[in-house]
């Protein structure tokens, strides 16, 4: 049996999850790849020895990957709706198709619409612009973690601030870039939550703050703007909330000594390549970690994440240390949440010394606040 029609054989039965394995050379990097329907959408997931990668394809999209797949990998192990494949491919390309019947079920793992929080999103025309919607209305197949992305962001700022009856809320956002999740946060807080909301994205890409003030001006967002310039000289009064997402290595200390000196009451910030302290870290008790370069990176961003959030604690704010997006996606995935309290947490302080003591470092943070050991 061909191939070709093998595959349409598939997808008339309609596909509920298939498995391509055994790889005709060891040398191939993904040592399986998975394809399963969820709400007629394919998520393939592409497994190496150690990281799993994830995008979203249409229909027509999956079955060239499929030929593709049958011309790299050996095995398919299959379920479709009304029973189960297992084929085998040789060298010579002849195929040796086995199905068995049996009922088996599409994943329906939601309603696309109506468990994500952004539940109107076909009526934010902004998205289009951006490219996460068609516009015909569905969310773009490329697209589908970006759109899951702003969704988890939106929901945790949401959580953040749902206790409190806002009637306005101010919000500077240090490192806007394209500012996906700032033209959404806008969109959900003004026209879901009737908040009177003023926004500022702060970039130092001038490229970009003339693109997002040109939807501003398009879509009306009169109190949504954007502004060229270095954190350091920024200043705003009477500013509610910081958040900065994925501003680089020490430009999310700036970002959270900035927020602590306007006492701000709310703080979402996601770090990104925290490399300050890989330079630095010394132990005698962990040394043989230390020797090896990736747990030695990834100890960095721990400890430089674990420092920072015992800074907020210290100066008065109730921390969270959460998983913003799945780390099958990015480990850069850690999101620090806080809410001003006005307790000091002292206990905060000796963790942070006691941290120092055993890595021998040095951070950004404590040298603004001017707190830690001094070196």
């Amino acid at each position: 049996m061909k191939i070709d029609n093998i595959i349409n054989e598939i997808f008339e039965e309609e596909i509920v999850s298939l498995t391509f394995s055994n790889p005709f050379k060891k040398s191939e990097k993904f040592k399986k790849i998975t394809i399963d329907n969820i709400d007629n959408m394919y998520t393939i997931s592409e497994y190496s020895e150690t990281q799993v990668f994830h995008k979203h394809l249409s229909g027509f999209e999956t079955k060239r990957l499929m030929h593709e797949l049958f011309e790299t990998y050996k095995q398919l192990d299959g379920k479709v709706v009304t029973g189960n494949y297992n084929i085998r491919v040789n060298k010579k390309g002849n195929v040796l198709r086995r199905f068995s019947a049996q009922t088996n079920q599409v994943i329906e793992s939601h309603n696309r619409s109506k468990n994500y929080i952004l539940s109107n999103y076909k009526e934010m025309e902004i998205l289009k612009d951006l490219k996460i919607v068609s516009h015909d209305n569905e969310i773009i197949s490329t697209m589908f973690d970006k759109f899951k992305q702003i969704n988890k962001y939106v929901e945790l700022v949401d959580d953040l601030i749902k206790n409190d009856d806002l009637e306005k809320l101010k919000i500077v956002d240090f490192g806007s870039g394209k500012s996906y999740l700032t033209f959404a946060l806008y969109e959900y807080l003004v026209n879901v939550k009737q908040i009177e909301v003023e926004v500022y994205g702060i970039d130092l890409k001038e490229s970009v703050i003339k693109d997002n003030q040109a939807l501003t001006e398009k879509y009306g967002y009169k109190n949504l703007n954007f502004i060229h310039g270095d954190i350091n000289d920024i200043e705003i009064d009477n500013v509610d909330m910081m958040i900065s997402l994925h501003a680089c290595d020490i430009a999310t200390d700036l970002a959270l000594n900035k927020a602590l000196a306007w006492k701000v009451k709310y703080i979402v910030a996601v770090p990104c390549c925290q490399n300050e302290l890989y330079k630095q870290l010394k132990s005698d008790q962990f040394e043989k970690m230390l020797d090896f370069n990736i747990i030695k990176e990834r100890m960095s961003a721990l400890i430089t994440d674990t420092v920072r959030s015992n800074v907020l604690q210290y100066k008065g704010y109730n921390t969270q240390v959460i998983e913003y997006i799945d780390s099958s996606h990015s480990l850069k995935n850690l999101m620090i949440r806080a809410r001003f309290t006005n307790h000091t947490d002292h206990k905060a302080l000796d963790n942070i010394i006691e941290l120092q003591n055993t890595y021998n470092f040095n951070q950004k943070l404590l040298e603004l606040q001017n707190i830690g050991l001094k070196k």
